[in-house]
């Protein structure tokens, strides 16, 4: 199941001292509006249920998105925040700067000095009320609306935190985890917030993710671990998961770092946006048919990561949840399994584009169904769907919805994970064989020969009929 756990909208401060009656303050007029655009935001998520800490400032930040979505909206007592019933409340933000010796207390770890006597205790309840949301949906969406400690004890405990409050959520910032039913829990983001930007992108996430390795700025992908899986996620989609050399090189970083690692026996390929990737980046190309330098170091990156895409000795499951085209296909058709859902398209369009089949599809297509299928969608450039490519058998997986993939993706990786691992990587090595052998006949004729095809007139004009939207207009030369 997926798991978004978002922070409440900003609140007012409450003073209830001389009453000491608990404080439980309302939404500012900012924390409404920031509200709002989670609302929005929300809109498209396709979510299942929506769950509410108690609290006021939580309770109307979901009744926001409760009324955009036309979800009904559940009351869970567990997720309120530590210092429910305390007499006062002043955002953490204004706290900071009127209690600075407070503030560097807690940063300390000292807990204590912020009023939380008994942190393991809060730690286990919020901690069992997540758990307990988890495995009542397994399979489904779930987004629940708490507060900076809930998601500083829930996250911190599946990364092994021991610090209770290790970082600053922001207002209405969504975290999000991936839970399977074998109990992995997988962190796939924190503190995405892109939705409180102006003119928000829908499929335009920017979230500041932790990974088992320190975040790049502008990364084109996230590398995290749980356990024995190992997840790679393309996280552009704001340009369409589209490869360009910093792309290229990521991946092969990624790859040749996991199979590197003694600790990771599978490893999930998945990507963000609505398009899992539109192939090759068309500034990229036309930079490469500019310039004869620049076309035969793009020559060598594509060799170079779809070697390492052949010659990975662990089992990869590719979460495909939505189009993929071009060179996304061709590094999709090498793995091990390919999890997708109804309606999905599978397309190499380089033809259509004045351009060879040659950076792997001429090797990865025709290894997955009999040769003749494989011309008829190269040479054509026509799309394969997800149901058909299901019963062809190259699809391994066919669920429900898009929401569903990236879970039984996760399950077929942890299952492999569990098996003994030196027989799998040695089986893996032999696949890896079968497809080297087709790389020695093919691979590098393909890429020289897409290299040749960048340069021709046709290339621009097909680009350009492309953006038009009309059919171009070929000299054939």
């Amino acid at each position: 199941m997926r798991l978004l756990l978002i922070r409440h909208a900003l609140p007012v401060s409450v003073d209830d001292n001389d009453t000491g009656a608990p404080a439980d303050p309302t939404l500012s007029a900012l924390g409404r509006d920031q509200a709002r655009h989670l609302a929005r935001w929300l809109a498209g998520e396709a979510i299942d249920v929506l769950y509410t800490s108690p609290l006021r400032r939580a309770v109307e930040t979901a009744e926001a998105v409760a009324s955009a979505s036309g979800l009904t909206m559940f009351v869970e007592d567990d997720l309120a925040e530590f210092d429910h019933g305390a007499s006062a409340y002043v955002p953490f933000e204004e706290f900071k700067e009127a209690r600075p010796e407070v503030y560097a207390a807690m940063r300390a770890g000292r807990v204590d000095a912020y009023g939380l006597a008994e942190p393991d205790a809060f730690r286990a309840r919020a901690v069992a009320a997540v758990e307990r949301i988890v495995t009542a949906h397994a399979g489904q969406t779930v987004a629940a609306i708490v507060h900076g400690g809930i998601i500083n004890a829930f996250i911190g405990s599946i990364l092994g935190v021991e610090r209770l409050l290790w970082f600053e959520p922001d207002y209405t910032s969504v975290s999000r985890v991936a839970a399977s039913r074998s109990g992995v829990r997988s962190v796939v983001s924190l503190n995405e917030t892109a939705h409180l930007q102006p003119s928000p992108d829908r499929h335009h996430v920017a979230p500041a993710t932790l990974t088992t390795r320190s975040s790049v700025p502008d990364e084109p992908l996230r590398l995290t671990r749980s356990g024995p899986v190992a997840q790679i996620e393309l996280c552009r989609p704001d340009v369409l998961n589209r490869f360009d050399g910093r792309l290229h090189e990521a991946l092969g970083r990624a790859l040749g770092e996991l199979d590197g690692d003694r600790d990771v026996r599978a490893v999930v390929l998945c990507a963000e946006g609505r398009v899992f990737s539109a192939g090759g980046d068309t500034d990229y190309i036309l930079a490469a048919a500019r310039d004869f330098d620049v076309r035969m170091r793009q020559v060598d990156d594509g060799r170079r990561l779809f070697r390492a895409c052949a010659d990975f000795a662990k089992p990869l499951v590719v979460a495909l949840h939505a189009d993929v085209y071009g060179l996304g296909a061709t590094i999709v058709l090498t793995a091990d399994a390919i999890v997708s859902t109804p309606g999905v398209k599978i397309s190499d369009p380089h033809v259509t584009f004045g351009l060879v089949a040659g950076d792997g599809g001429c090797v990865s297509w025709p290894l997955n169904m009999p040769l003749v299928a494989a011309k008829r969608r190269l040479l054509w450039g026509e799309t394969l769907l997800a149901q058909e490519a299901h019963r062809l058998g190259i699809v391994t997986d066919l669920v429900d919805s898009a929401e569903a993939v990236r879970g039984r993706a996760w399950d077929l990786a942890e299952r492999v994970a569990s098996l003994p691992p030196v027989a799998v990587q040695l089986t893996k090595r032999t696949f890896n064989a079968v497809l080297n052998a087709r790389i020695s006949d093919t691979l590098d004729l393909g890429f020289y020969l897409e290299a040749i095809s960048v340069g021709s007139e046709d290339l621009p004009e097909a680009l350009t009929a492309f953006k038009e939207r009309r059919p171009g207009r070929w000299v054939g030369r």
